[in-house]
């Protein structure tokens, strides 16, 4: 009897005892395979993951070159530069929405330090194309009592839609900073230093900045076409358009980087393995162009393609002697500060070397220089115009503007051939050259 119970108390024993090991192999199993994972299956990954967390690298980012234009008055050779193309350092704006102060208030502020002076600058340019207004500016005949009431008017229309531009714009702002669960929203990029300072004095602890570097082009829209501007290739910043994007290659330079291992207390480790490439910045351009030239020309050629109602315009201004180009400019043109604002991609193109035009009127010029510098000619060179002469070889006669009007001109020299732009003129000193001569002219 006792030996039965003995034997059933070992039986139970030895069956808990297998319970045991087998959980015990259980366990060694699960352990096993998941040492095997991690030292052989997944090693590959669990090792750039500890690279990652030992290893640091940085790239650094080089300067862009600048471009510079003259900024001589009375064109001597030494010269004064001033950049045309620079870099320069402003703020990106953004808010916290949960922790900003008032956000009715804050988006009025925004508003005023923002945007208020820059919309009011554009609504006055708007008003100042309209067809209306410039109609009536230019109306010699109009009363004193209407042109006042035009002046009401205009202020009128400028009010309402400087109110209806401030409220679409604070509406926005408004909607930025009440996303409460938002914890990053931009307001706003490229904020210079002294609205960043405004917005500082603030004290709204829901807003805050980051620095950034932007390429900036102080003429802005003076010449853009030329310099053209710096914008995205996916996230790559690029020359595009203009020198920017002719010489992109060598404005840009090379970026550096730097490679180090990071201790266990996280401090770096600046002997060990340590890779250091310094970047290399770009070349700077320094272009012929002189700056009072250059803007009196832009300016001058938006004043007339303006009032005459033109498309377009170009205008290119040459040394003589070295051919160096003083001035290069078109209309319609743009702030490359501000690039993406324009609808018509067609605009950053340079129409003075880009698009092809025959030379009409104004290659009369060239062809009396030739004919001076020949001796074939002089100012009082005397011929006979009859209004239009036959060319060998061309099926219609070659008439002047005025042909069909005045008919010849008779006996005129070589200044009214200019002063009247008369075609027939043209062709009689091209002949004194002889065509072989004044086509080396022309090459």
């Amino acid at each position: 009897m006792i030996a039965r119970k003995q034997k059933q108390r070992n039986s139970r024993n030895n069956s808990r005892l297998n319970i045991v090991l087998a959980i015990i192999f259980l366990f060694g199993s699960i352990i096993f395979y998941r040492l095997f994972a991690l030292q052989v299956s997944s090693y590959d990954l669990y090792t750039a993951l500890a690279s990652d967390q030992h290893q640091v690298y940085n790239q650094l980012i080089q300067n862009r070159g600048k471009i510079y234009i003259s900024d001589n008055q009375d064109l001597k050779e030494n010269n004064t530069l001033y950049p045309a193309a620079t870099n320069k350092d402003f703020a990106l704006i953004y808010a916290v929405p949960r922790k900003v102060v008032n956000p009715e208030k804050t988006a009025e502020e925004l508003y005023e330090i923002l945007n208020k002076a820059e919309m009011e600058k554009e609504v006055d340019e708007l008003l100042a194309n309209d067809e209306f207004f410039k109609e009536q500016a230019e109306n010699e005949n109009i009363s004193q009592e209407a042109m006042e009431k035009n002046k009401e008017f205009r202020q009128i229309k400028k009010e309402l839609e400087i109110k209806t531009r401030e409220e679409e714009i604070i509406k926005n702002y408004l909607m930025k900073l009440t996303k409460k669960n938002d914890p990053y929203e931009p307001i706003r990029n490229k904020v210079n230093e002294e609205d960043l300072e405004k917005i500082i004095n603030l004290n709204n602890p829901g807003l805050d900045y980051i620095m950034e570097k932007h390429r900036y082009y102080p003429e802005e829209n003076i010449g853009s076409q030329t310099i053209g501007f710096v914008g995205y290739n996916g996230e790559e910043k690029i020359g595009q358009y203009g020198l920017e994007g002719f010489f992109n290659e060598e404005l840009s330079g090379q970026h550096g980087s730097i490679r180090a291992e990071r201790s266990a207390g996280g401090e770096l480790i600046i002997v060990n393995n340590r890779e250091y490439i310094k970047p290399q910045d770009g070349s700077d351009l320094v272009l012929t162009i002189n700056r009072s030239i250059q803007y009196t020309a832009c300016t001058k050629l938006k004043e007339s393609a303006m009032r005459h109602g033109a498309d377009g315009g170009s205008i290119i201004i040459m040394e003589p002697k070295t051919g160096a180009i003083l001035a290069m400019c078109s209309w319609p043109d743009y702030d490359p500060n501000n690039y993406s604002e324009i609808e018509n991609i067609n605009t950053y193109n340079n129409p003075a070397i880009f698009s092809q035009f025959e030379p009409g009127s104004i290659f009369k010029v060239i062809t009396m220089a030739a004919g001076l510098d020949d001796g074939k000619i002089s100012p009082n060179t005397l011929y006979n115009d009859e209004g239009q002469v036959k060319i060998e070889g061309w099926a219609k006669p070659i008439k002047n503007s005025d042909y069909d009007t005045k008919g010849g001109h008779g006996t005129v020299d070589m200044v009214t051939v200019l002063e009247e732009s008369l075609n027939t003129g043209a062709i009689f000193v091209m002949e004194k050259i002889g065509a072989e001569v004044f086509a080396d002219y022309v090459k």
